[in-house]
């Protein structure tokens, strides 16, 4: 059995009106709450002053009806007066559901949405439909919708007319206002700016909260964003299967090289800028070979020992094997003039490539200004970023290497255009324009 706990504006139309209830009364004749909270504005509070209609009305229906006896505490307002005012009674109707919430825990709370102003209705049904199932909006129906009346009251006489209280003559009027649709609109913008920040998981959970109401695509695509945040290629493309969606910017072998730069992109969009520095290191060294690779045809790990444990290769410098052919011998010698001697059995590094890129691109000045800047960067700010606890603000990339988060993200794109990898500035929108086709589907209406 559900326990009912009312709280309600109150109306000139309540507690009878003509000869039928008024909306409190008949909410009370059909929930029987266990607790009634009034809250009475400043005319509607002369009313109770003068002659306590509301608590005698309520007392009247307690013995006309068993297994009804609540207790009515009166929340008044003196100064309430500018009555058609939404967001004044948004504020104080929600901080005293809140109280009334904490009050009664194990209680299903009634609003009535039928008595008091537009604005105080329109404030208790949009309270509903933000909260879960413990907050029912109640709606009334008129039972005289082309009339006014404004009569004297007298408590005696109006109770024995009202015709509520023969069950030949009574009708329910009520309705539960379970405002499911409402929800979910307001859902919807909520997950389309969880989007506009690239949040697609609070996005997707939204999502599954209100499924009823989105297109079947939208869960999909959503899905395949989260897995897309998470570099996860073949969640993307499973979460996409059977519909006419594709995410991803390219069909390319080095996709997985691009998926990487945009995610890098998004986390300094965010201003994720630990995760953006420590994410550096392995884009640059990829970057860096590539270049290197399509302008000599070298590709330096080949000169390198190979030490895998388990998925995890790390190769480290072997003199004796960049000795073996001419051209190890001539990147042997290229490496020494620059490290003035390269150790043997030294961890592979970026900075390894560098000289290389510089010796045989000599030609292109620009080109080897923007790997030495990423360069710099990675030694700066990296290893500090990895291995410190600190917090790492725009301000401090700056500090450290001279160079902004964006200036960062720019070089990269720029040695991913001169890697090859990128052949539009169109990639560089793929999140948004996913966004924008997230968004284009959940605002299509599910019939």
């Amino acid at each position: 059995m559900k326990h009912y706990i009312l709280f309600t504006a109150v109306g000139l139309a309540d507690p009878i009106s003509q000869n039928k209830d008024g909306a409190i009364l008949h909410i009370c004749r059909k929930y029987k709450p266990e607790g009634i909270y009034l809250f009475l504005s400043k005319q509607v509070l002369e009313n109770h002053q003068r002659d306590n209609r509301y608590r005698l009305s309520i007392n009247k229906l307690s013995k006309h009806m068993e297994g009804f006896n609540p207790f009515v505490e009166i929340i008044p307002d003196e100064d309430l007066s500018e009555v058609h005012k939404f967001d004044v009674f948004y504020d104080k109707f929600e901080r005293e559901i809140n109280k009334i919430r904490k009050k009664h825990p194990d209680h299903t709370i009634l609003l009535n949405i039928s008595s008091g102003t537009p604005a105080m209705k329109s404030a208790l049904n949009f309270i509903a439909a933000m909260h879960e199932a413990d907050i029912v909006s109640i709606q009334v129906r008129n039972p005289y919708p082309e009339k006014k009346f404004h009569e004297e009251f007298k408590i005696e006489e109006r109770w024995k007319s009202n015709l509520d209280n023969n069950s030949n003559t009574y009708e329910d009027r009520t309705d539960e206002e379970f405002n499911f649709n409402l929800i979910a609109r307001l859902k919807k913008q909520i997950l389309i700016k969880h989007t506009e920040v690239y949040d697609y998981h609070a996005a997707y959970r939204i999502a599954k909260e209100i499924e009823t109401y989105m297109p079947g695509e939208a869960i999909q695509v959503l899905e395949a964003a989260c897995c897309r945040l998470q570099l996860d290629i073949d969640g993307i493309n499973q979460a996409l299967k059977g519909s006419n969606y594709n995410i991803l910017p390219s069909s390319k072998e080095d996709i997985n090289l691009i998926e990487y730069l945009l995610w890098l992109q998004v986390k300094q969009s965010r201003r994720d800028y630990a995760d953006f520095i420590r994410g550096i290191t392995p884009v640059v060294i990829d970057l860096l070979e590539i270049i290197l690779k399509r302008n000599t045809g070298i590709h330096l790990p080949d000169f390198y020992n190979k030490v895998q444990k388990g998925n995890t290769v790390t190769y480290y410098t072997n003199r004796e094997k960049l000795n073996m052919t001419d051209q190890g011998r001539e990147i042997l010698e290229i490496l020494d003039s620059h490290f003035r001697g390269l150790r043997d059995k030294d961890f592979y590094k970026s900075s390894h490539i560098f000289p290389l890129i510089k010796h045989y691109k000599k030609d292109e000045p620009i080109l080897i200004k923007e790997c030495k800047k990423i360069i710099d960067v990675e030694q700066k700010v990296r290893n500090l970023a990895a291995h410190e606890i600190i917090s790492i603000t725009e301000e401090w990339i700056e500090k450290r290497c001279g160079l902004t988060s964006t200036d960062i993200m720019d070089t990269l794109k720029y040695l991913a255009t001169a890697a090859g990898i990128i052949e539009s500035e169109d990639v560089w929108q793929s999140y948004k324009k996913m966004n924008e086709i997230i968004e284009a589907i959940i605002n299509t209406d599910r019939r």
